[in-house]
């Protein structure tokens, strides 16, 4: 019977090790962020802001509302229904101001810690 050398079990124990990291890699999420290995700015990107502006008295949504962060240029518009999802970018962090604005209604601030999900922003009619 042949002898292995300390050699060939040094590589094959390596080896061994590299197969067995790379397996809980992309199995477990726990390891890839325990070792570093999740970018922060990937986690960021899929921050986002959803919900419904609806009117106050009768809870029905308002469409095409106008939604506008403090802050920033951007503008996004309500669905028919008064549905909205807004994907952040990546880079944001903590609460963020929101002005939202309907004609014949009364606009609202408010402000929200991201991500956030299943918002009712109510609006009075003026």
């Amino acid at each position: 019977m042949a002898s292995i050398s300390g050699e060939r079990i040094a590589a094959l124990t390596l080896v061994v090790a590299l197969v067995a990291a790379l397996a809980a890699w992309l199995v477990v999420p726990e390891f890839r962020k325990w070792a570093g290995l999740d970018r922060p700015e990937t986690q960021s990107q899929k921050m986002s802001i959803s919900g419904i502006v609806v009117d106050r008295d009768t809870n029905q949504g308002i469409g095409q509302a106008l939604i506008v962060f403090a802050g920033t240029t951007e503008q996004y518009v309500t669905e028919d229904s008064g549905n909205f999802k807004i994907e952040l970018p990546s880079g944001v962090a903590g609460r963020l101001r929101i002005h939202v604005t309907k004609s014949g209604f009364q606009p609202i601030d408010t402000s929200v810690e991201p991500p956030a999900d299943n918002l009712v922003l109510l609006l009075r009619k003026q």
